[in-house]
This record gives structure tokens, C-alpha cells and sequence, in this order.
């Protein structure tokens, strides 16, 4: 017969072709860990084979090996023994996948809810930026959190100017109202902030002249509106 670890490698292979959605599925998961009396008699079974299979090593060297892997190899060698389940979904693999991925340092949701573990804050992201993940987004995210924490530390006041990102939705609706499909790389910057909103209609404080806000824009005040406009130098 095979050896375990054969058997557990093909069966990895084989999830190497499993859809998207079943992996990010998968990593939503519920860890099931194996510790105490369990660990043990299997670490006993192990051992008492002549040969050193992958699942012999201490679970500090199926970490790092594992912390190797990208989220989607990490989600799906989850799907092949309990053993690799409980380490593929520790904190310590999942943290730095989200910080590269999504530059998020917490585990916390998208809109700011807490998670229980990395592992499922990776899901939530995942599946809010499911329209436009790609490495684009992973730098849209890095870049907007380096210009806020700038922005946070010399001008607050055009921090706090800045939009929520812009829905799926509302992409959906300003590229069927334009007739094109935006480049990726547009739709990843406005999903994370959708413009400014630096009121413009304001006036000073004598109700004359140019706008408080004229000169805190950061790309132009661009927003996904619903009326006609025209830009124009004057």
C-alpha cells in the first residue's frame, strides 16, 4: 500500500485545481486543532514507522513550511488532514497573508467588525473585494494606507475629506452609464475610497470666494456622480 504522506500529497494536488470559491470557503472553516491525549497517540502511531513522514515533524516545522504557501495553497492543504487544518489555520500563517493582501493589520472584518481569527478576517476581505482581487488591489490598499497614514500625521483635514470606498454596485452602475468597462486599476482605487467630498458649493465665511476645501483635493474630487457635468480651466 501507499504511504500516508503519498496519499496526503495527491490529495493536495488534487485541491490545487478546486475552484476559487470552494477554497475561500474552505477557509472560513472552523479549526479543528489537534492537541493533548489526541496529539499524542498520534504522534505515537507515527513513530512507530521506520521512516519520517511529513506529518512526524513538530508542529513548529509544519508551520514554518506551510507559512510558505500563498492563501489559496494555505486554504486548500487545510482540506487535506486534520493535522495540516489545525496548523494551516493559525494565526501566525494567516496575519501575514492579510497584511499582504489586503495591508490590514487586525483581525478585523472590512467594515470594521472583529473576527475570531486571521484566518476568517482573510475570508471577509475576500469576499468584499471579490470583484477586483488581484495583486492591483493588494497595491491600491498599500498605497491608500501609506497616503492616510501621512495624511493623518501632517493634514487630518483632508483625511477626514476622503469617501468610503465605492460598492461593487455602484461601479457596476457608472460603467453601464459610461458604455465602457473601467481598467482594473481604476475600479481597485475606487473601491477602497470613492473620491472626496470637499464641498464645494461652500463659500468663505463672507460668502464670497473660492471654496474652503479648493485645495485639499487629492485626485481631483473625483467621484461616481448621477448628473451631467463639464470640467473646464477658467
Amino acid at each position: 500500500s501507499r504511504a500516508p504522506e503519498f496519499v496526503l500529497l495527491q490529495r493536495f494536488k488534487r485541491l490545487q485545481t478546486a475552484p476559487t470559491a470552494a477554497v475561500a470557503a474552505s477557509a472560513a472553516e472552523p479549526i479543528s486543532c489537534y492537541s493533548g491525549a489526541g496529539l499524542q497517540a498520534y504522534t505515537a502511531v507515527n513513530s512507530s514507522s521506520m521512516e519520517t513522514a511529513i506529518n512526524d515533524l513538530e508542529i513548529a516545522c509544519l508551520l514554518r513550511v506551510i507559512s510558505f504557501l500563498d492563501a489559496k495553497d494555505s486554504a486548500r492543504a487545510s482540506c487535506v488532514h486534520s493535522l495540516w487544518n489545525s496548523v494551516a489555520g493559525d494565526n501566525a500563517v494567516w496575519k501575514p497573508l492579510l497584511q499582504a493582501d489586503f495591508a490590514a493589520d487586525s483581525a478585523a472584518a472590512p467594515d470594521g467588525s472583529t473576527t475570531p481569527t486571521f484566518r476568517a478576517a482573510y475570508a471577509a476581505w475576500h469576499a468584499a473585494y471579490a470583484d477586483v482581487a488581484s495583486p492591483l488591489l493588494s497595491r491600491a490598499l498599500a498605497c491608500w494606507r501609506r497616503i492616510e497614514a501621512y495624511l493623518q500625521q501632517h493634514s487630518p483635514q483632508i483625511l477626514a475629506t476622503l469617501n468610503p470606498g465605492a460598492t461593487a454596485q455602484q461601479v457596476q452602475q457608472a460603467e453601464e452609464a459610461l458604455g465602457h468597462r473601467l481598467p482594473l486599476a481604476v475600479r481597485c482605487i475606487y473601491r477602497v475610497h470613492n473620491g472626496q467630498d470637499l464641498r464645494l458649493h461652500q463659500r468663505g465665511p463672507s460668502g464670497e470666494g473660492p471654496p474652503p476645501n479648493l485645495l485639499m483635493g487629492l485626485f481631483g474630487c473625483l467621484i461616481f456622480y448621477d448628473h451631467v457635468t463639464s470640467n473646464a480651466m477658467q
